[in-house]
């Protein structure tokens, strides 16, 4: 997987074959699905998992096969005051980085204030919103269920 890939692969494509690919919890759950023939290569790569950083599929594909993967990467750092957040979509930022700073400071200059602060209660508002719009606008990764299906017994 590249470097800043951080977790959770959401999306799979075989772009050289035109079809999507099933994502495993794990190499071994991708392991019990095909046996030692259908591993050759040169095959059509019908499944992928992630395990400790590196991107398995099965059965081997060629060389020339190409996978689009969609998945949560690392937020670059921010360094200069003119960069932005590129992990954050641009209609969302001041929804969300603005008025989360809002939040902290108006509640410095409400302080003492008795009762409601309105200004405090709709930052944070418009900031909840915001992380609402936020997760909307990502997809979440299906849970990935074992091969293997397991009963807990209590004795």
């Amino acid at each position: 997987m590249p470097e800043d890939y951080d977790h959770d692969l959401f999306e799979a494509f075989s772009i050289s074959q035109n079809t999507p690919l099933n994502i495993r919890s794990n190499l071994r759950a991708m392991g019990v699905l095909h046996d030692a023939e259908q591993r050759v290569s040169g095959a059509t790569i019908e499944d992928v998992a992630v395990e400790n950083g590196l991107l398995y599929c099965m059965p081997i594909g060629s060389a020339d096969d190409v996978i689009m993967c969609k998945y949560y990467r690392k937020p670059t750092d921010i360094i200069l005051t003119t960069e932005s957040p590129n992990c954050i979509p641009d209609h969302l930022h001041e929804s969300i980085i603005v008025q989360y700073i809002l939040s902290l400071k108006w509640l410095l200059i409400e302080d003492g204030i008795e009762g409601a602060r309105p200004n405090t209660e709709n930052a944070k508002n418009t900031f909840m919103g915001g992380v609402a719009a936020l997760m909307a606008y990502y997809p979440r990764p299906s849970i990935a269920q074992p091969a293997i299906p397991r009963k807990i017994i209590w004795f």
